[in-house]
């Protein structure tokens, strides 16, 4: 019995450890500077899109310098449209690569059965860089769609 129990403690402390390697390492990744490559995304970018006829919306794409992203559509009266995404972005080797959750809006049950399924709920999406300057950025994503940004009006 005592050695079950001692077993318990020494698994559970391996897992804090590695649970704190983790997070460190994390930290440690989010800490490096921007690459110049990076600079260029960074602020906020938009394109039109049809939110009820076309063009008459726009979606907006925020990059952040702590490579955090932010991606959201508004209407053409300036009111968010529901569904905003988060998550996390890098760009290296003409690759710009946003990871976020899938589905944000479910609740800490329906997360928890999917953690515990194996499935992590995060989505990444590969885009090769065309362009990116001051004025656009030109991507071009796995199906060959082009998504075409101009630096976002102040709101």
């Amino acid at each position: 019995m005592r050695r079950s129990r001692r077993w318990k403690w020494v698994a559970a402390l391996l897992l804090v450890v590695a649970l704190g390697l983790a997070g460190g390492g994390v930290w440690w990744l989010s800490d490096k500077p921007l690459s110049p490559e990076e600079r260029v995304f960074v602020g906020r970018w938009s394109q039109p899109i049809t939110v009820a006829k076309p063009n008459d919306g726009r979606a907006v794409y925020q990059f952040n310098s702590d490579r955090t992203f932010r991606f959201r559509a508004v209407g053409s009266d300036g009111q968010p449209v529901p569904g905003e995404l988060a998550g996390r972005w890098a760009a290296a080797d003409g690759v710009l690569v946003i990871t976020y959750e899938a589905q944000p809006w479910l609740g800490p049950a329906d997360r928890f059965r999917r953690f515990v399924r194996g499935q992590s709920g995060l989505r990444s999406e590969r885009l090769t860089v065309v362009t990116a300057d001051a004025i656009g950025l030109r991507l071009v994503g796995a199906g060959g769609n082009t998504l075409t940004l101009t630096p976002a009006p102040g709101e």
